[in-house]
């Protein structure tokens, strides 16, 4: 069943830029299964993923997801 999700304009740029011809869904599965197969800190993983990151950019990126995290649950 199709799930609505919201995201910001830069982070809908960079799963354009990664898609490369599949859908969204399987983007970010395939990001999903990429996360979870590399145990690694979250910043080293995201420097995979999305580039280099400076460590603000890091850190910011963590409190957003913990954030939503947190908001999820939430409304469980």
């Amino acid at each position: 069943m199709p799930k609505v999700i919201t995201i910001s304009d830069e982070a809908y740029e960079k799963l354009v830029k990664l898609k490369e011809g599949r859908s969204f869904s399987e983007t970010i599965i395939e990001l999903v299964q990429f996360y979870n197969a590399n145990k690694r800190g979250r910043k080293e993983v995201l420097d995979q993923m999305f580039g280099v990151l400076t460590e603000e950019e890091a850190k910011d990126m963590e409190e957003e997801v913990s954030k939503f995290r947190k908001d999820f649950r939430a409304r469980e």
